[in-house]
């Protein structure tokens, strides 16, 4: 645990909450544009480091996860609420896009429907 600590300290509490909101806020901005909904507080400053993304009724959380999985994103959901997404201070804006974009594709196709029976259950 001591390494984590070291890690943490040399890179500065301050500087990885910075990264922290730049990367939630805008990946909230993203999945907004999108027509995605974001469950919770809308002002950054009340926010943590994660995310959690609605999905539409007719869509499984646990099959979405699945799906996101085989593109190599790691999430994971949270029923009665949606996908929940953890960005880290080594996390890249870059991947994140990879995210929202693998969202965006997963709802507007419905590719989630082929993981559905192989999704885990809640």
């Amino acid at each position: 645990a001591s390494a984590g600590y070291e890690i943490i300290l040399e890179a500065g509490v301050g500087a990885i909450r910075d990264w922290s909101l730049r990367l939630t806020e805008g990946l909230r901005q993203d999945m907004l544009e999108r027509g995605f909904e974001i469950y919770g507080p809308q002002d950054s400053a009340r926010r943590g480091g994660t995310l959690t993304i609605a999905l539409n009724e007719d869509e499984s959380g646990p099959a979405f996860v699945k799906s996101l999985e085989r593109r190599g994103i790691l999430v994971d959901h949270r029923p009665g609420a949606g996908i929940r997404v953890s960005p880290h201070f080594y996390t890249l804006e870059a991947e994140l896009a990879g995210f929202a974009a693998a969202m965006s594709e997963l709802r507007s196709s419905r590719d989630w429907e082929k993981d559905a029976e192989a999704a885990g259950v809640y």
